[in-house]
């Protein structure tokens, strides 16, 4: 592990502490690049996970959270907001087939209005509910 930093850090009862903007390296690969406060990932940054997904947007206390832009390495890309690391809120997700889902997340789940719009040119308008189409009655 290891960190270059531009802001200032130090080590109060044993606990590392860091403020400012810092890159941190993980031992396991994910590399983090943007704001810390108390040590922590706190404000805008971007994080290369190993696999190859990249994050970039807000953080707080080490979570995602806020509005931000999760690419997947398979060539999705979500768009919108988090809570605690999981879509939540607002969103538009892009599949790699192309197909185009916009509205509303619970959970990292599609929870909501929303419009699906299918690679073909078809189009749904409906509603969600833990992730399965609501069907009209």
């Amino acid at each position: 592990m290891g960190s270059n930093n531009s802001g200032s850090n130090n080590s109060k009862n044993g606990i590392y502490e860091e403020y400012g903007k810092s890159i941190y390296n993980f031992s396991h690969g994910d590399i983090y690049k943007g704001e810390f406060k108390d040590g922590k990932a706190h404000g805008k940054g971007i994080y290369n996970f190993s696999n190859g997904n990249i994050y970039e947007g807000e953080f707080k206390e080490n979570q995602i959270n806020g509005k931000g832009i999760f690419k997947y390495s398979n060539g999705e890309i979500y768009e919108g907001e988090f809570k605690d690391g999981k879509a939540h809120g607002k969103g538009i997700h892009k599949y790699s087939d192309g197909d185009i889902y916009e509205g509303e997340f619970k959970d990292d789940k599609k929870h909501g209005k929303e419009k699906y719009k299918y690679s073909d040119g078809r189009m749904y308008e409906g509603n969600y509910i833990n992730d399965k189409k609501k069907e009209r009655e």
